[in-house]
């Protein structure tokens, strides 16, 4: 995709992108509803307001991307790298964020429900008390 905007607007239900590489992209408003995204490479992209739910994202790289207002429900996160990513606004839930990548990557007025998470993660969600009532805290070895 190198720098294009080949998919924005697209409806991708269920399609087989398992170990694309799609580097500088705008992916704005696209939905990936069931597609599999496994060990994917998306860098340095804008996903604004795209939709991950019931995708599969096991050990995707999504580094340095914009995420704002994406949406990640029912989603496989497994090993996924979000480092350096804005993730504000994002509605997410029904996750495991246990082996999930998180440095550097900005969070904030986030829709949250039903989150596992390590406990030494935690702090880089920037949630309310409130929202730390959905969270499902774990330490590393559970």
């Amino acid at each position: 995709c190198q720098g294009t905007s080949i998919v924005k607007k697209e409806f991708m239900r269920g399609i087989n992108f398992k170990k694309s590489e799609l580097t500088g992209c705008n992916l704005v408003d696209t939905k990936f509803v069931g597609s599999n995204l496994q060990n994917c490479v998306i860098r340095d992209s804008v996903l604004k307001n795209t939709n991950f739910f019931k995708a599969d994202l096991e050990n995707a790289d999504f580094s340095n991307n914009d995420l704002q207002g994406a949406s990640f429900v029912d989603t496989n996160l497994k090993g996924v790298d979000f480092s350096g990513c804005n993730l504000e606004n994002v509605r997410i839930g029904l996750v495991d964020l246990t082996q999930t990548k998180l440095e550097g990557a900005r969070f904030g007025n986030n829709k949250i429900k039903k989150i596992k998470i390590l406990a030494c993660d935690v702090d880089k969600l920037n949630l309310s008390e409130e929202q730390k009532e959905e969270l499902i805290i774990v330490d590393r070895g559970e």
